[in-house]
């Protein structure tokens, strides 16, 4: 958060005391909301959680910052557009109009698996020769 947004906007964001510093249960909080917010649109195709990608890292921040907001640091139209823009992708994931890349989806893990299922008995010795 710190190396995308600056230290005194992380501050703004998390200080709910006015201590003039970085409120880590705060941030930790919003960041563990942010992968819960992810997971739940990648868990249909994907194993949740997903090993942390860049781009992954990029829109948790994102979603974690628009989290934050509220209170003393108000919601810009900048703020509110990257997290639409993160959801939407999460979205066209979701749908499997995109992809993450390097990350096995949870079909094609699963395709690999073998899977023995036995039924119902059909036929047997009774009447008619159906059980």
């Amino acid at each position: 958060m710190i190396s995308r947004f600056g230290e005194s906007e992380v501050v703004m964001l998390s200080d709910r005391t006015d201590a003039g510093a970085i409120d880590d249960a705060i941030l930790d909080d919003a960041l563990v909301g942010a992968d819960a917010e992810i997971d739940a649109y990648l868990s249909g195709r994907y194993t949740t959680p997903v090993a942390a990608s860049r781009m992954l890292q990029d829109i948790a921040c994102d979603i974690t910052r628009y989290r934050l907001c509220g209170g003393p640091t108000p919601v810009t139209e900048e703020i509110r557009a990257r997290y639409k823009d993160a959801i939407g992708f999460l979205s066209r994931v979701a749908d499997g109009r995109a992809n993450l890349g390097g990350a096995a989806d949870a079909g094609e893990q699963a395709e690999h698996l073998v899977e023995i299922s036995t039924g119902a008995k059909l036929f047997g010795r009774g009447k008619g020769g159906l059980v």
